[in-house]
Parts: structure tokens; sequence; C-alpha cells
């Protein structure tokens, strides 16, 4: 839970030789306390414009969550990967604070994007789901392996144009949930029966290898396939009168979305 702010203090195994003298020289530490890292060499601008310590802080307060429960699942840190700090049906009311953060004008033009979560196993059959998209609240996390013989959906091939790719079709879906509330209360019902779909197969096939992912693959392919021919069934509108609305219909001209 790292959230665009320096979390070192003192509690590092090792540093660059000299660290604390060129800190002292600079300017950034004056040597009459205890020396901190992120104290002194963060700025001020990122952490408090970017509600950096805010969102650090709803992300350690999940993982205590999780750390709290006598068994942990991909599912739990799947929706700790999508939580806002407020239930706004709006993201144009959305802040900086969320761990799934939204962009919506100059003061916060990123959002979250290729968020991931990896079960690790003892005997190495480890899981990945990616989500490869903006927005995991509004995005399936897929399975995916490092294996090249297998043609995951998610991945795109070396030489495919960037409207091929599924980042560039999943856009398609993603903004037109950001302004259709119909739209998006459909597509979050059906993520979570795919989503629950995806993980009730990889837990019962758990080391079944190839196949178990070209199976879960298979969901993912027909569920993105079902819901962008959907999509392009919807009118890409936004909100002309709001800077919102504004900002995202540039990014749409220039990122050429359906």
């Amino acid at each position: 839970a790292i959230s665009n702010c320096l979390t070192l203090e003192a509690n590092y195994d090792a540093c660059s030789e000299g660290l604390e003298d060129f800190a002292r020289e600079h300017g950034f530490w004056k040597g009459n306390t205890k020396f901190s890292f992120s104290k002194s060499f963060d700025t001020w601008f990122m952490p408090f414009f970017g509600r950096a310590h805010a969102r650090r802080a709803m992300s350690e307060d999940a993982l205590s969550s999780c750390a709290a429960q006598p068994k942990l699942h991909c599912h739990d840190l799947v929706e700790n990967l999508r939580r806002h700090s407020h239930d706004r049906s709006l993201f144009s009311q959305h802040d900086n604070d969320d761990v799934c953060m939204h962009a919506g004008s100059f003061k916060r033009p990123s959002q979250t994007c290729g968020s991931m979560v990896v079960r690790l196993s003892p005997d190495g059959l480890n899981d990945y789901l990616f989500t490869g998209s903006s927005a995991p609240c509004l995005s399936l996390f897929k399975p995916v392996n490092f294996d090249p013989d297998i043609k995951f959906h998610l991945l795109s091939e070396e030489q495919a144009p960037v409207g091929a790719s599924y980042w560039h079709r999943q856009e398609s879906i993603h903004r037109r949930a950001l302004f259709n509330l119909d739209f998006r209360k459909a597509l979050h019902e059906s993520l979570a029966l795919v989503q629950e779909e995806i993980y009730c197969w990889l837990n019962e096939t758990a080391g079944g290898g190839e196949a178990s992912y070209r199976e879960a693959d298979h969901i993912a392919r027909q569920w993105h396939e079902s819901w962008y021919n959907e999509a392009l069934k919807q009118p890409l509108d936004t909100d002309l009168l709001s800077v919102y609305g504004h900002f995202w219909r540039n990014l749409n001209m220039r990122d050429c979305v359906l």
C-alpha cells in the first residue's frame, strides 16, 4: 500500500552510501532528529493533491480486514482493489483517495489501470488475475499465466493494432458505464456472476494447469465479446454541460473509442 507517497522511514535494511550526509547537506534533514527517508525526501505536492495518505489508509484497512479472516480468497483482494471512499453513483463526484480511482478533470487526470491479484501456491501452481483495462470496479479480473503457447484473450499479438487490443475494446464498455447508470448496473450484475464463475472454476480445478486456464479464459472471452457488442448498441454519451463530461468527450475523440 504505497499510493504515490514515500513510505520508508528508518525501517530499511540498506541504503546508498552517504545517504544521511546527502540529506543533511541539501537541507532535507537537520540531523537533530532520527533520520526518516520519507520525511526527508518526499514532496508535499503529490501526496497532498493526490490524497496519497488517505488512499494508503484505505488500502491498509482493507488488508487488515483480510488478515483477520480465517481464510483468504482471491475474491476479497479483488473487491479491495475495487473500493471507493464513498458510495456515489456519479464518478464525477469521486476523489483521489479511492483505491479504484476514476479520472475526471485536470485535478484528477489519471485513473487506476491494469489491476492484478496473484494467488501464490507452495507447489508453484499459482493463479494470476489481471484486468488489463481501466477501472477495476468496471472490469473483469481474468486468469492469465505466462505460458507462451496459450493465446489468452487479454493479451494482444505483438503486431496487432491498438484498436484491436483488449484494453481499447474494453474502453467502449467502460466509457459508456461512466454516464449510463442503467448500463452500469447491468454491467455490475453481469460482472459479479461471471467473476464468481471464474473463481469457482479455478478453485475446483486447482492444479489443472493449461486446461484450467484455457477454460477460464474461454469464460472471460465470451463475457467480453458479449458486452463489447452490447456497448456498441448504446450511444457514447457524455454530459457536455460539465467539466467532467467535456473531459471524457475529448478523451473519446483522442482515443478513437467507438
